[in-house]
């Protein structure tokens, strides 16, 4: 058993992400928020999460709503001491 997975081992091959190259190839406006994208801040008490989706290295993604609208939202987590 132990033999097969150092042979397993040796044939894993690993290739970059398809989008691993995506913001040096595009042009600046494609990941470029700053100039065409302006965050509304504001109050977070009208939102409710419903469930964790993801995990990165600098926040946490969680599914939620608006209990305002009922309208489902993305709540974007960053992690402490991560404020770049």
């Amino acid at each position: 058993m132990e033999e097969e997975k150092k042979e397993h081992a040796k044939k894993l091959v690993v290739l970059p992400k398809f989008y691993a190259k995506v913001c040096e190839e595009m042009p600046p406006e494609y990941s470029d928020y700053t100039k065409t994208y302006e965050v509304a801040y504001g109050s977070i008490e009208r939102y409710e999460i419903i469930r964790k989706v993801g995990r990165g290295k600098y926040s946490e993604v969680y599914e939620g709503i608006c209990t305002d609208n009922d309208q489902k939202v993305g709540i974007k987590i960053l992690k402490p001491g991560n404020n770049h």
